[in-house]
């Protein structure tokens, strides 16, 4: 007789029985310019569009405003997601999503040459993010909004 998937687990998952499921999570959207240290840069394939690259930024703050809610998010781990999508031009002809995504290695001072990044070369580099919340779109939901910009060139760290 095979093995199937409930007979390996044997008695179960305790617990399982009692559980009334995962509260929605309601994801914090920051507001303001941060200083982050990049702890990695992650690209993955989007299944919907294969010609689209999603990309994870994550980072530790170090730096950066009081939230409205009075939380301080220095040293907490954020991260930034992007959907590059090299066919996505705004009125000025630039492809915004392409762009943001250099931003980063410019910020960070990473180069680059011809069409591919290199993400594990942003590891440990720090620049600033300028976060905002997206105004709300036809159903009413809102995104966090996300630039990146060198430190020399930022509003709040420029000393640092």
């Amino acid at each position: 007789m095979a093995k199937t998937a409930s007979t390996r687990v044997g008695s179960g998952i305790p617990g399982f029985g009692d559980s009334e499921g995962a509260e929605r999570r309601n994801f914090k959207k920051l507001d303001g310019e941060f200083k982050v240290e990049i702890i990695e840069c992650l690209e993955s394939p989007n299944k919907k569009n294969p010609k689209n690259t999603n990309v994870r930024l994550r980072t530790t703050i170090l730096g950066g405003p009081e939230q409205a809610d009075g939380s301080d998010m220095e040293g907490k781990e954020v991260s930034w997601f992007l959907n590059v999508d090299p066919d996505l031009v705004n009125d000025n002809g630039k492809r915004f999503t392409v762009d943001q995504y250099k931003s980063v290695y410019l910020a960070a001072g990473v180069k680059t040459t011809g069409n591919q990044p290199e993400p594990k070369k942003l590891a440990g580099k720090t620049i600033a993010i300028q976060a905002w919340e997206s105004k709300p779109d036809e159903k009413g939901t809102t995104y966090q909004r996300w630039a990146a910009v060198s430190l020399a060139e930022s509003k709040t760290f420029a000393e640092d």
